[in-house]
């Protein structure tokens, strides 16, 4: 897989260099279904999920992967399943008042 094609480009490359000697690869999330991700990644689709740190310090949604997000994955061997570690900055995004949230934003 392509991560140019993907939308991989030079803003991306420079947030991922922090990354590079952790054993992490990036990758783009293309689904998400309740707190399973799949991510497209050099090594193809992989099923992610989120660390468990991650998960607890999100204050809300807005700081949890979005479909689009780039992501920091680490893939596990011989496996088609990954952790994501991290989440890119977004350059744009769409948000909604969530119905159920108090008007918090959902992305």
């Amino acid at each position: 897989m392509n991560l140019i094609d993907l939308g991989w480009n030079s803003f991306f490359e420079k947030h991922f260099e922090k990354f590079k000697n952790q054993n992490l690869i990036p990758a783009r999330v293309a689904q998400q279904h309740r707190n399973i991700y799949f991510v497209y990644s050099q090594k193809g689709e992989l099923k992610a999920q989120i660390t468990g740190k991650m998960r607890h310090s999100a204050d809300s949604k807005a700081f949890l992967p979005a479909v689009g997000d780039w992501v920091a994955v680490q893939p596990q061997p011989g496996e088609t399943k990954a952790t994501i570690h991290a989440i890119f900055p977004r350059k744009s995004w769409f948000s909604r008042k969530a119905v159920l949230s108090g008007g918090m934003p959902d992305t």
